[in-house]
């Protein structure tokens, strides 16, 4: 995979937190394969405190599926789900979340 995320794309906070994680070399090839699991959804990159779990915080990665069938989104997903388990170690896993909207 090749990055293709641009410095502007992924915020100064996100690159600090995966940086602490263990992340930053993941950071842009995950970017990378939601690109291409969702060809042509925008992307949206930010840090979000789990609900649930005070201080608990991941990278989002929202694709905008505005538009999308339900058959679209759910091949996307496929192909998403798969691809990322087998890219990042668990540990890795842990910082991200795929969300959309």
């Amino acid at each position: 995979m090749t990055p293709t995320a641009t410095p502007s794309v992924i915020p100064d906070d996100v690159r600090t937190f995966a940086a602490e994680q263990g992340a930053a070399d993941y950071l842009e090839p995950v970017l990378d394969l939601a690109r291409q699991c969702f060809p042509g959804a925008p992307l949206h990159v930010f840090l979000e405190e789990d609900m649930e779990i005070a201080g608990w915080w991941f990278i989002v990665v929202e694709v905008d599926v505005t538009g999308w069938d339900t058959g679209r989104i759910a091949a996307a997903y496929d192909r998403w789900t798969p691809a990322f388990v087998d890219f990042c170690p668990p540990a890795v896993r842990e910082c991200f979340v795929l969300g959309w909207r």
